[in-house]
């Protein structure tokens, strides 16, 4: 009978190649501070280049003011509808343009609110900006730490946080004619309430399609993950804003 040893036993060594992770929590957030950051830039260096451009003329100041306004808002629409419909296809550039391209518009955006704020507090201009940005950061910190720390998907209340909005937006219109300032604030922080939700329902969302292991290899999901969270924190930082705009207005009468 034929023997066998164990040096005439061919090993054969399968390599498997590893799959290149590209969507991962860290990743998400890492684009979504680029995306801050191209907006902070925008915002912060439109308002001067303005004025040096117009030389300070008012008409001049108001017809780049107009012209920035339409501008980003013709920008921002079909750059989030290419974000969203990218979001599970395989082609980089596009989705990746869009995303920057949204990101710009949104500075052009908050340029027109910050010239209008140097126009009217030029010497608390920057603090009140400051001020709301940290204020900003730390919402979302808060709002999405929960998001990420619960372990069941909070997407089931969508429906009734949507539900709950439409329900606050039709009260707030409807206070345009009995002009109530209580039903005004009343509509306005629950407004804002639902945007925090809104903020801890994506970051769980986001979370739970990290540790599906589905998309690893998901460059545009890494993208829209991004592009989500970064609109949950402009959302904030505006009203925010406005909260601290109202604030040195009282303080200052």
């Amino acid at each position: 009978m034929e023997s066998y040893s164990p040096d005439h036993v061919e090993v054969r060594e399968v390599k498997t190649q590893a799959i290149k992770t590209t969507f991962s929590m860290t990743k998400v957030l890492l684009w979504m501070g680029l995306g801050l950051l191209v907006t902070a830039v925008v915002s912060l260096c439109l308002p001067d280049l303005l004025w040096a451009i117009t030389g300070g003329d008012a008409g001049s100041l108001y017809a780049g003011y107009i012209t920035i306004y339409v501008l980003s808002v013709l920008i921002m629409l079909p750059c989030a509808l290419v974000v969203s419909f990218k979001a599970f296809s395989n082609k980089k550039v596009g989705i990746t343009i869009a995303y920057f391209l949204y990101s710009i518009a949104i500075g052009m955006l908050l340029s027109t609110i910050f010239m209008q704020i140097l126009a009217i507090e030029p010497n608390n201009a920057m603090r009140m900006i400051s001020l709301a940005f940290f204020i900003t950061a730390g919402c979302f910190l808060l709002m999405g730490g929960v998001g990420a720390l619960t372990k069941k998907s909070l997407g089931g209340i969508l429906p009734f946080l949507s539900t709950f909005l439409i329900g606050v937006l039709i009260l707030s219109l409807v206070n345009i004619f009995l002009q109530s300032d209580l039903l005004f604030w009343i509509a306005d922080f629950v407004i804002f309430g639902v945007i925090l939700i809104f903020t801890a329902v994506d970051m769980n969302h986001v979370k739970k399609l990290v540790e599906s292991r589905q998309f690893d290899s998901s460059y545009s999901m890494t993208i829209y993950c991004a592009f989500t969270l970064y609109v949950d924190f402009i959302n904030i930082f505006i009203r925010v804003l406005y909260y601290v705009l109202i604030l040195f207005a009282r303080r200052d009468n």
